[in-house]
């Protein structure tokens, strides 16, 4: 009886043994069972001591590969489309199985049936068309190797021609296929009938304005590149509602706009403005120029770029021979673009303003063999931008230090708070301490010594004083923290910078030190459970696990936000509004935040050193070695004169030589004492769609390059200026040139602003114009 009762709660295992074992010391055996043999999905065979959940995992797996299988054979459209969304429930019940759909070369074999569908189109043709993307979207959805995988598979081109056969020649099909791929490029198919409500007669405004687009997250943007190559296929009104719902998501938050423009639609809006297609209306070429001026406003890769100014040029016959004018729409977008050039550096995005994991890992960190923290105190140094506070059920961790052993021990936390204050933590204070901003006092001008080379404009009447004056972090701006705590035990040894100038202060013991390696977390906290996992428990001999049997859990514990990104998305369609409202909050309801660079050194620095890293400004990704002045432009360099005048805290003679030497060599740092420099650029991709987090502090041995890895949400976005742009392909004598070629006082006024605002912007133009004007 009792082997009957195990067979028939604990199904997955394939036998059993017809022989009790003998029991010892007169206690029941912990193991009736015997040990059963699997085969691996490689084929090879092995004795897993897994609890009966893994066993239902490996089900899945073995479900996922014979349906992937069947999908490559299957040749009627009902049969197609029952395994598809077979694919889509075992992937939200078991994420795991997404890299057996990977491995099974599933991203193929779903593209394979889409270029397979033939119109006229039909209900199932347009099931099917619906299935497929959300496999898609699901297998990539926080999925690097997947990710990875269907971007080199396909891109909007490709994608493009995939479905040009099936929507060529029936306008149904259009709008269908053009919603789902906006529901493919936020993950929410609820929205894949947007553009068939809108063509039903409803009216486009409050369709567009009942969606919560500040909750919309652009993750796959080759579907709203694809969506644009299609719109000379649609009607009026869908083309209108496209573009009206593109200006609204490039507005929505920074991340959208940075990925889209990074997508190359910036190429294809512009032809769109140029050529003014008859397609598209008057007021979606007002949409497109709205779009295009937001997106400039972060660059354009070097290619568009280009473009766009090659535009600048009109030519004319004239009797004479050629003259060219200035075309005034493309003047009108540079100058919008480079008024901004100096705004966004390139930045890692973390969070999505939903529940799920977004950070760097770097469990392993050797610190080049000296302790952390150092022994000669510690310094942080972050340039961060705030887009969304965490809600009370979350917070935004800028760093987190752990030992190895186990259990872990905290050696240092700094996170930002819901009510945007800093908290900061050591294992020497007894609870976390909120850091306060201190109380603005009158500044005191402070005489400096400023090196030959660096450029000081005497400061302009009414200039008032960086200081930020409120009590908490400024969010939508970026701001460079600095947290310094010095080994010495007196008052005031925790000391927070904000952009450069004395925010708050914390008196805290030196906290004990920890020898290599280190873990090291930004965005998230430490990924171990709070106690040592459990053993794993064996089955009753007659009921078994009932936990294990049904999915329970013998996993170790593992943090909320760990398993949340795993959890399908909700069906928004057959919610009420009550609970359509409840989850749209619930999935903005996390932060979100960017990070330009980060610095964490293995000793204090003085007081003054602070201002000079926030003149630098957040595009700056050095170590802070050579010397900087080189890296200041006119604007910076008065910033930097007029902010050490103004600031609230006196200076000792030892900073302001300190100051002076960095500006003129760089300031004493060791190599060695340069625990991490993480900036965008040192970010690699393997070959498996990982991105590797590279140090880029120099002098670095092959094996000690890797510092960690990117997990969850966090994405790498790099910006491509204008300004920058311009100095890839020419320099400053292509802004020359516009001024030259002004015939207009309007012309002349965009030209010189256009070039003024790149100069401010850019050291290395500002640095050409100096040596130009020598010649």
């Amino acid at each position: 009886m009792r082997r009957l009762g195990a067979a028939i709660l604990s199904p997955l295992r394939p036998r059993f043994d017809n022989n009790d074992q003998p029991q010892s010391s007169g206690r029941q055996s912990s193991r009736l069972l015997q040990t059963p043999v699997y085969t691996s999905i490689s084929g090879q065979a092995y004795e897993p001591n897994e609890a009966p959940e893994d066993f239902a995992r490996d089900a899945k797996i073995e479900l996922m590969r014979r349906a992937t299988d069947d999908l490559k054979s299957a040749s009627l459209d009902s049969e197609r489309c029952q395994l598809l969304n077979d694919i889509l429930d075992i992937m939200n019940t078991e994420p795991d199985t997404r890299d057996v759909f990977r491995e099974m070369d599933g991203f193929l074999v779903t593209l394979n049936v889409l270029s397979s569908l033939k119109p006229p189109s039909s209900l199932q043709n347009d099931d099917i068309v619906r299935c497929i993307f959300s496999v898609l979207a699901q297998a990539v959805d926080n999925h690097r190797g997947n990710t990875a995988t269907l971007q080199a598979l396909i891109g909007d081109l490709v994608l493009y021609g995939t479905l040009e056969t099936l929507v060529s020649t029936n306008a149904t099909s259009v709008t269908h296929v053009l919603g789902c791929l906006l529901a493919f490029s936020v993950n929410d198919f609820a929205l894949a009938d947007l553009f068939n409500t809108i063509e039903s007669g409803s009216d486009e405004t409050k369709v567009l304005g009942s969606m919560n687009i500040h909750s919309v997250v652009v993750q796959n943007v080759t579907g709203i590149a694809t969506t644009l190559r299609f719109l000379h296929l649609a009607t009026h009104s869908t083309v209108h509602a496209a573009l009206k719902l593109l200006d609204r998501l490039v507005h929505s938050s920074h991340r959208n706009q940075a990925l889209l423009n990074a997508s190359g639609i910036v190429g294809l809006l512009f032809h769109f403005l140029r050529t003014g297609p008859p397609y598209i209306s008057e007021s979606g070429i007002v949409s497109i120029k709205k779009s295009l001026k937001r997106l400039l406003e972060m660059g354009a890769p070097v290619e568009e770029a280009r473009i766009i100014f090659k535009s600048f040029l009109n030519s004319v016959d004239t009797p004479t021979g050629k003259s060219y004018t200035l075309d005034p729409t493309s003047l009108d977008l540079i100058k919008n673009g480079m008024k901004f050039a100096s705004k966004w550096p390139s930045f890692i995005a973390f969070g999505t303003g939903r529940h799920n994991r977004a950070g760097i890992d770097m469990s392993e960190c050797q610190l080049n063999g000296r302790t952390f923290p150092g022994s000669a105190g510690f310094t942080y140094l972050a340039w961060i931008y705030i887009e969304k506070l965490p809600t009370d059920n979350s917070e935004l961790q800028l760093l987190h230090a752990e030992s190895t052993g186990w259990p872990p021990r905290t050696l240092c936390t700094l996170k930002v708070l819901p009510s945007g204050l800093l908290s900061y933590y050591t294992p020497s204070m007894r609870e976390p301490t909120v850091l306060e901003p201190l109380p603005q006092q009158p500044s005191t001008p402070i005489p400096i010594t400023v090196p030959l080379n660096v450029h000081i404009l005497p400061p302009a009447v009414g200039t008032a004083s960086p200081h930020p004056g409120s009590t908490s972090l400024p969010t939508r701006r970026w701001i460079q923290v600095t947290l310094v705590h010095h080994a010495i035990r007196a008052a005031h040894n925790v000391r927070v910078f904000l952009d450069g100038i004395l925010f708050a202060t914390a008196t805290s013991p030196y906290p004990k030190t920890s020898p290599p390696p280190v873990s090291l977390f930004i965005g998230i906290d430490s990924p171990h459970p709070l106690a040592p996992p459990p053993p794993q428990p064996s089955a009753s001999p007659l009921l078994g696990n009932r936990l294990n049997i049904f999915g329970g859990g013998s996993r170790p514990r593992t943090p909320v936000s760990e398993t949340r990104q795993d959890l399908p998305p909700p069906n928004f369609s057959s919610m009420p509004t009550a609970d359509l409202q409840d989850a749209l909050s619930d999935k903005s309801s996390g932060p979100m935040w960017f990070l330009a660079s980060s610095h964490l050194l293995l000793q204090s620095i003085p007081n003054e050193l602070p201002r000079l890293f926030f003149t630098l400004g957040p595009a700056y990704t050095g170590n802070f070695q050579d010397a900087l002045s080189k890296f200041l432009t006119y604007k910076a360099s008065t910033s930097l004169h007029i902010g050490i005048q103004n600031q609230n805290h006196h200076h000792s003679q030892e900073g302001l030589n300190s100051l002076n030497k960095a500006l003129s060599e760089g300031i004493e740092l060791k190599e060695s004492h340069i625990a991490y420099s993480i900036s965008p650029h040192g970010i690699i991709e393997d070959g498996h769609g990982q991105q590797l987090l590279v140090n880029s502090s120099r002098e670095r041995k092959i094996k000690e390059v890797k510092l960690g890895e990117m997990i969850g949400s966090a994405r790498t976005i790099k910006i491509a200026p204008l300004h920058s742009a311009v100095w890839n392909f020419g320099g400053a004598a292509v802004l020359l040139r516009l001024v030259q070629l002004a015939s207009s006082e309007q012309e002349l006024a965009s030209a010189v602003s256009i070039l003024a605002d790149a100069v401010n912007a850019s050291w290395q133009l500002s640095d050409e114009m100096e040596r130009s004007r020598e010649l």
